[in-house]
């Protein structure tokens, strides 16, 4: 092997590792000139290992935006929830404040499907649209449509992992259900503190289930094993064809 293969493979193993240890965060650009400098090295054997990740599925590639991480951490997971917790929070004590007797009551028939389709027929991908409809429903009842836009980012990135979620942990999906019927009965009281601490629980038992997902290491930046990102990845694209198919039937 030639120096300059020796160069290359040093590189590419460099930049790998930063990868796989959430160096950079989901969806964060990898900038290749100022990757070059910082190695002390031209651009080519920098463009070469980002080509090479982005083959692995390590990184993912957009041409109006370059190569960007594809890693999924603990610590995505956790700011991920964080900040839903404020939007869903936020949404559902507004949804609360305009929802009439029939609207919660909608919301607790939404929850009953829910249960009937988990006791009938166990179906995860139809548990994942109920749950999705449900959330739906809370954001159209806050009448805020800047907030559903955020939202819907938020769910965006979360697309994958719930039907993995359901997928792999039918056992706590009664849980799950019972939790938002707790949020919807906490959403009647009106009261922000009860709303918060609802949905707290309702996402605490999601990502901390997630999270179970990861290999065991003691580094907070563990990431998913290749197997399991590429079956979010895939679950994610399966549902998004969905929903467009769905949405040109209609």
């Amino acid at each position: 092997m030639g120096t300059k293969d020796l160069l290359s493979t040093r590189i590419y193993k460099a930049i790998k590792k930063d990868v796989l240890d959430g160096v950079y965060p989901l969806g964060e650009k990898i900038n290749e000139n100022l990757l070059a400098k910082t190695l002390f090295v031209s651009r080519t054997p920098v463009h070469n290992a980002l080509k090479a990740l982005h083959k692995e599925g390590l990184l993912g590639y957009n041409r109006n935006v370059g190569y960007y991480s594809n890693i999924v951490c603990r610590q995505d997971i956790t700011e991920i929830y964080a900040i839903r917790l404020v939007f869903d929070t936020l949404a559902a004590y507004q949804a609360s404040l305009n929802m009439q007797e029939e609207d919660f009551l909608e919301l607790e028939r939404m929850n009953e499907e829910a249960i009937r389709v988990l006791e009938e027929k166990a179906d995860t991908v139809k548990l994942h649209a109920v749950a999705r409809d449900f959330n739906t429903k809370i954001s159209f009842f806050s009448g805020m449509s800047r907030l559903a836009s955020l939202q819907n980012i938020i769910f965006g990135y979360l697309e994958g992992f719930k039907i993995l979620y359901f997928r792999k942990s039918m056992p706590q999906c009664l849980d799950t259900i019972k939790d938002r019927c707790l949020i919807v009965k906490a959403m009647r009281t009106r009261k922000r503190d009860l709303i918060e601490q609802a949905i707290k629980n309702y996402l605490d038992r999601i990502s901390e289930n997630i999270i179970s997902f990861l290999p065991n290491s003691s580094k907070s930046t563990s990431i998913f094993e290749a197997e399991t990102f590429s079956e979010i990845k895939a679950l994610a694209q399966e549902q998004a064809e969905k929903n467009l198919s769905e949405e040109n039937i209609v």
